[in-house]
């Protein structure tokens, strides 16, 4: 199944064309069949003599209506150019032309209407004005047949040549990831919400759970139509009328996306490639108007690696939008100011951080987006977002699964990638220099508090962690990975595997004279007057063991004093804090600290006024 649409000027037979091949006219509105102008799209379908069965998408060739053409071109598969044999191309003819490149439409017909107005030499005349238009197009080769809605001359062949055409097109594609641009929704007495619009790349089932793009909302397919029938099931490449439940029409609109849950993104902006029609300069920032899929939305350019386009075409562009689009990697856009078509491209990457025009690594990254393999798009993607989970890397590549675990299995084959195995089973991907490049800041990182801090065993873990932005798990096993460097970490620092704090003389001076001090101090330890930046090394160096409060005890003394406390708890039934104290013969702050500390670490337990000895403590003294 292959949706068609047209193309071409107002009032060259667009609708005339369609109600001869299907038997329907397809202006649905009241206004439309009253002017003889269509507005809005039309659509039907017909069985081909091959029996292949087609949808037909008729589109507005008014100056006004280009952004309802361009909400129903986005996605045939072929195009019937329509021309009128008494008028010839004309400016909507061009532009309509000049929109089938920018969306990459280079198969298809052209067809001239209304030959019963004129005569055979005019004919002749205005199909060789179309060959010389068309021969730097896509459509350069296509067959040019003659019709008159009229009469019926030609339809046959025509039918003939739109068989033969559909006989040599590719099917359509079919990566299990379904998409439905939405160009009408309304209400049926009795059904509800119902949204059509072409579907691609996958197929859509009754009982679907599906995902409604920007909103997020989520929806259940209630029914599914194509060409009027109910089905079970619609392929890609078929109009589809989709039934919804969860969602009021009234929440509904053109251009969002129906999709599988986490397959489209919500952006508000996007890179691009560009390609410029004509010569008017694009400026820096300039407003336009964004076409992609059915949607049409407000934006502004921003050019990379250029202020205007007055003397350079650009070949990328970051587009920012006024409000959210739903919207894929691959996709493509055309772009208008002022009712004038002036270029259009492809999206090239979701929601990306916004960029220095003179930044040249921008252009690379975009360049390998754009024209490199899926292996290297792969690995570009992955370089944006990581670390990053699987479902991370397929929302932003319109491609199978199968294809993307294979490439990305190549990918870890030749370390390019490395494949991270998280607590909970799951994996995130790095490239090798992402860890490379994270290696080197983390060495920058460690080395640089240690100038500031020299007698610290390291950067503190939590603090670092803070620099890098990671989720903690992700973190953990990056330090992992980066053991076999000069990295270390335990569970309070990360530190350079050959750091040893060093004291200068001078601070050997005044370690010495503390540390004696607190020595001969016994258990009752009165200095606290030093640096704290040495207490902390002294107390990691297990010199002192600082129990706050200010009472610092050399550690000998507090390991003496500590042994005294356990043995005697074992002992003594009297354990309050005053006997204690006098077994220890100091006074009662230092004694509470202590106490505090030695419960702290699990050797004793406060009961009521007292203490007893814990497992802990038991096991500490060999009991």
């Amino acid at each position: 199944m292959f949706v068609i649409g047209t193309a071409g000027h107002v009032d060259h037979g667009k609708s005339a064309l369609i109600e001869r091949l299907t038997g329907v006219h397809p202006d649905r509105l009241q206004q439309e069949q009253e002017r003889g102008l269509t507005i809005e799209l039309g659509f039907g379908w017909l069985e081909l003599p091959s029996g292949t069965e087609i949808s037909l998408i008729d589109v507005p060739g008014h100056i006004r209506f280009v952004r309802h053409m361009l909400a129903g071109i986005g996605g045939i598969d072929a195009v019937l150019l329509v021309i009128a044999a008494d008028e010839g191309i004309m400016p909507q003819t061009l532009e309509h032309l000049s929109i089938l490149r920018l969306m990459n439409i280079d198969k298809g017909l052209v067809v001239l209407t209304k030959s019963d107005l004129v005569d055979s030499d005019w004919l002749d005349l205005i199909t060789d004005e179309i060959r010389g238009v068309l021969s730097e197009t896509g459509l350069n080769t296509a067959p040019i047949l003659t019709t008159s809605a009229a009469t019926g001359d030609g339809f046959d062949e025509l039918l003939t040549e739109i068989d033969r055409l559909c006989n040599n097109l590719p099917p359509p594609r079919n990566i299990d990831r379904p998409r439905l641009s939405v160009d009408r929704c309304f209400t049926m007495s009795g059904f509800g919400t119902v949204v059509t619009g072409t579907l691609l790349d996958g197929p859509i089932a009754v009982g679907d759970m599906l995902e409604l793009s920007p909103i997020g909302q989520t929806v259940r397919v209630r029914g599914v139509q194509t060409h009027g029938s109910d089905l079970d099931k619609a392929l890609p490449g078929s109009r589809v009328a989709v039934n919804l439940t969860g969602v009021s029409v009234d929440d509904v609109s053109r251009g969002m996306v129906l999709s599988r849950p986490g397959t489209v993104q919500k952006t508000s902006s996007f890179d691009a490639t560009i390609n410029l029609l004509g010569k008017a300069p694009l400026k820096h920032n300039q407003k336009v108007h964004v076409h992609c899929g059915a949607a049409e939305i407000q934006g502004r350019v921003r050019l990379v690696g250029t202020d205007t386009t007055e003397n350079h075409e650009p070949e990328f562009v970051q587009i920012l939008l006024s409000e959210p689009l739903a919207t894929a990697e691959g996709e493509l856009y055309i772009i208008r100011v002022s009712d004038q078509t002036i270029g259009g491209g492809k999206i090239l990457s979701i929601n990306p951080a916004r960029h220095r025009r003179s930044d040249k690594s921008i252009i690379e990254t975009l360049s390998a987006l754009s024209s490199g393999s899926f292996e290297s798009k792969l690995l570009t993607t992955i370089r944006q977002i990581q670390p990053t989970p699987l479902s991370g890397i397929v929302e932003l590549l319109t491609e199978s699964s199968t294809k993307i675990d294979s490439t990305l299995g190549n990918l870890i084959e030749s370390k390019s990638v490395l494949e991270l195995k998280t607590s909970d089973a799951n994996a995130v991907y790095i490239t090798s220099d992402w860890l490379e490049s994270t290696k080197e800041y983390i060495g920058h990182l460690i080395d640089q508090h240690l100038e500031v801090w020299p007698l610290r065993a390291g950067i503190p873990r939590e603090e670092l962690r803070a620099n890098l932005s990671l989720d903690a798990g992700i973190y953990s096993l990056i330090l992992q990975l980066l053991e076999k460097y000069d990295i270390k970490a335990n569970s309070d620092v990360v530190t350079r595997s050959s750091w040893v704090p060093q004291l200068s003389d001078s601070q050997k001076t005044t370690v010495a004279d503390f540390v004696d001090s607190l020595k001969s101090a016994g258990y009752a330890p009165n200095r606290t007057d030093i640096d704290p930046e040495l207490t902390q090394y002294l107390e990691r160096e297990r010199i002192v063991k600082n129990l706050g409060d200010g009472v610092i005890f050399e550690f000998g003394n507090y390991e003496s004093a500590r042994d005294t406390v356990l043995e005697l708890l074992e002992k003594s039934n009297d354990s309050s804090l005053g006997v204690i104290r006098d077994a220890l013969s100091t006074n009662r702050r230092i004694t509470q600290a202590l106490l505090e500390t030695m419960d702290k670490e699990g050797l004793t337990a406060r009961i009521g006024d007292g203490r007893k000895i814990t497992e802990r403590g038991r096991t500490l003294r060999g009991i």
